[in-house]
């Protein structure tokens, strides 16, 4: 098990989109940021996917410059990423009501979006330390 967004929780995430999603993210060849912000005693992280042919080839954490420079980016507090990893929220009622925001590229958001949301249920996969454990 892992804190969310540490560099052994995005390892995981990586291999288990390659396991579960790589069908979802199939023709995906951009990288994909995460950004996990700031509440409580958690800091603000942020991390990149690189996904290519559809496949999660590496991911780790990075400055917010490179978050930002992400062709698709999704981002929330703590708060509510807990509550999608916990099943409280569903990933894609999360993008639509905005309590996760995807933002980037306009034409790429549009043709993947589906693939996106995808990646978020793949994050709910991932063995994680709750808050405050």
């Amino acid at each position: 098990m892992a804190e969310l967004g540490t560099q052994a929780w995005l390892d995981d995430f990586c291999a288990r989109a390659n396991d579960d999603f790589s069908a979802a993210i199939e023709g995906w060849d951009w990288g994909v940021g995460l950004a996990f912000l700031a509440d409580g005693d958690r800091p603000t992280r942020h991390a990149y996917l690189d996904i290519q042919a559809g496949t999660c080839v590496g991911a780790r954490e990075v400055d917010e410059d490179t978050f930002a420079a992400a062709p698709i980016r999704i981002s929330g507090t703590y708060e509510r990423w807990d509550r999608v990893l916990q099943g409280d929220l569903d990933p894609m009622r999360a993008l639509l009501l905005r309590k996760l925001r995807l933002s980037g590229d306009l034409t790429t958001l549009l043709q993947h979006h589906d693939a996106a949301a995808a990646l978020i249920r793949c994050a709910c996969r991932v063995n994680t330390i709750a808050k405050g454990a």
